[in-house]
């Protein structure tokens, strides 16, 4: 599917928060998200020096919608210092399958976003 223009306010209030909130070193991507009901979460990721303790930016973003009340995303991407916008690792996908199921739109690069189900043809359910 191609962008939309609120896809691309997504990916600018993404790339305005790693702006504001860069550590160097240690904070290189920022997340944004949009719910069913139109409210936008976002985060930032944490790089620490024990990898365990590090977290990825969509996992910060879906802790604070999830701190809001709300488990439906409708659209979330990620966006690194240098601008360009990076699908969600396994571990992402794996907890926004968890959290909001298949139906949410992944923003890939800056042209296109997929639906989780069909970047989790395989996805596992334990």
């Amino acid at each position: 599917m191609k962008v939309t223009k609120q896809d691309k306010e997504l990916m600018e209030k993404a790339a305005e928060l790693i702006k504001k909130r860069r550590l160097k070193g240690r904070i290189d991507t920022a997340s944004a998200l949009i719910t069913n009901k139109g409210n936008i979460y976002l985060g930032v990721d944490i790089v620490c020096k024990s990898e365990p303790c590090s977290i990825c930016a969509e996992y910060s973003s879906v802790v604070s919608m999830l701190t809001h009340g709300e488990q439906k995303i409708k659209t979330i991407v990620a966006v690194a210092d240098d601008g360009a916008i990076l699908p969600p690792c396994g571990k992402c996908r794996e907890l926004i399958f968890d959290v909001s199921g298949g139906d949410s739109d992944i923003i890939v690069n800056k042209n296109e976003k997929f639906r989780l189900r069909d970047l989790e043809k395989y996805y596992w359910r334990g």
